[in-house]
């Protein structure tokens, strides 16, 4: 059972559902950090750092997709793993059995959010050896991971319904983040132009 389990967390649909989650997150996050860093730079009179940012745009294409795996590696698909060990579920069904360590109760998805703490806590950890505040590096591993684990969630579901493997998951993530990119820059610019009327 447990070896099923484990297959099941970690086969093709499940990792492509959080690495391509885990990629499509990535492009926004780096623009909200850039906009926040902006104004901090020169009185945000220093076009070098956007000009950068766009040469960086074409070689996204190929780093997201490695940067997406790796994340959801490392943190996604084991706090999906414990959150299915978590509330029992064998299945993929939302709740559990109750043979989990949780005793069943509450759905799987819950359970592989809150069990982000945990795997984040390790990688804090690690991260705060490097000098990293162990608080703040907790909090962005553990957030970092919500939009993936809900993404799992929600494949899982809509594969159980279709009967077949999502397709163009990469494709979906891609115009999602890219339409979230373009929602920031704008409320970027509108904020501006209220500071400065």
């Amino acid at each position: 059972m447990r070896q099923g389990e484990a297959r099941r967390t970690w086969d093709y649909g499940t990792a492509r559902a959080a690495a391509s989650a885990c990629a499509a997150q990535l492009p926004v996050a780096g623009l909200v950090a850039f906009l926040l860093t902006v104004d901090q730079a020169d009185g945000g009179s220093d076009g070098g750092s956007a000009f950068g940012l766009a040469c960086g745009f074409p070689f996204a294409v190929l780093v997201l997709p490695v940067l997406g795996m790796l994340h959801s590696a490392v943190l996604t698909l084991p706090a999906v793993w414990l959150g299915r060990r978590g509330c029992g579920s064998g299945g993929g069904r939302g709740s559990g059995d109750g043979r989990g360590f949780g005793g069943g109760r509450g759905p799987e998805w819950g359970w592989s959010l809150g069990c982000l703490l945990p795997v984040g806590g390790v990688w804090a950890g690690v991260l705060a050896v490097l000098g990293a505040p162990f608080g703040w590096a907790l909090l962005w591993c553990a957030a970092s991971g919500v939009v993936p684990a809900l993404n799992v969630a929600y494949s899982r579901r809509r594969e159980q319904r279709l009967g077949r493997p999502l397709r163009k998951v990469w494709l979906v993530a891609a115009v999602v983040s890219f339409g979230v990119c373009v929602l920031v820059v704008l409320g970027a610019l509108v904020s501006a132009a209220a500071v400065r009327g």
